[in-house]
């Protein structure tokens, strides 16, 4: 007996506790019925068993004070099992000294309501752990449905990146095409020149977009080095205005490629 009373406190698996969090008072039967699996070896005499169930008690009453409840349940409900139940089945019930069983009844009278009061605070404190737990799995499946939520936006977004992506990549498919298959050269009308001439140093060679007004078309072009560009730079002319085409300002700006994965940047150099 001694030795199954110790095994209760330094078992490792607690066989009333794999019925998990479930009904408070599932779990509270659980308990109750692992406590009264005690089954008496009529080859041990009884007056063995009335020494250990002294020390039983006072096991459960170390464990009253340490607040393992649980542990103090399962003691005190043996312990009522054995003395109440199982006890006088023993065949040699009669050859225990009447002081030890007076003694065992009045240990009874005091074990019986403290049995009954475990039993009601064991059953609060699970119904407390109980409603724990559901708020906890409210709070879980509320994460994880942002968690979902989150990651179906994030798939939208990615998507529409795609999308904007592809986009741009035809439009400028389509503009180099256009570029490409319909550059003309300014000597042949007016042109309009859409870059600043005070850029033109920072690069070598120069380079301007031209766009001719009459038929809608662009293309690459730089100043001549040996004529366009001194001239356009002492021209001290405003506003639009035509500019001599012989000897030929512009020429076609073979070095130009276009790359329509580059990242740019405009800035305006224009005086303010």
């Amino acid at each position: 007996m001694n030795k199954e009373t110790s095994e209760i406190k330094s078992a490792k698996h607690s066989p009333w506790k794999d019925v998990g969090m479930s009904d408070p008072r599932a779990r509270l039967k659980s308990l109750s019925d692992y406590a009264s699996m005690v089954e008496l070896d009529r080859n041990i005499p009884p007056q063995r068993y009335y020494r250990s169930g002294v020390e039983m008690i006072r096991m459960a009453d170390m464990c009253m004070k340490d607040n393992d409840l649980e542990y103090a349940y399962i003691l005190y409900v043996k312990f009522i099992t054995i003395f109440v139940e199982k006890i006088r089945n023993h065949p040699q019930f009669n050859t225990v000294p009447l002081k030890d069983k007076e003694h065992n009844q009045q240990t009874l009278r005091k074990v019986l309501p403290k049995a009954e009061e475990l039993k009601k605070q064991l059953l609060e404190q699970y119904q407390t752990e109980y409603n724990k737990y559901l708020e906890d799995v409210k709070e879980r499946e509320k994460i994880e449905k942002e968690r979902l939520k989150q990651e179906e936006l994030k798939k939208l977004r990615e998507e529409e990146e795609r999308k904007n992506k592809l986009a741009a990549l035809a439009a400028v498919k389509a503009a180099k095409a256009a570029m490409t298959t319909s550059v003309t050269s300014p000597e042949d009308g007016k042109v309009k020149k859409f870059s600043s001439i005070s850029s033109r140093p920072l690069v070598s060679p120069s380079s301007d977009i031209i766009a001719q007004t009459s038929r809608e078309k662009t293309g690459f072009f730089i100043l001549t080095p040996e004529y366009g560009l001194d001239f356009i730079a002492n021209c001290r002319e405003t506003g639009f205005h035509p500019h001599p085409t012989d000897p030929p300002l512009y020429t076609k700006a073979k070095h130009c490629k276009l790359d329509v994965t580059a990242v740019i940047e405009v800035v305006d150099l224009r005086r303010k």
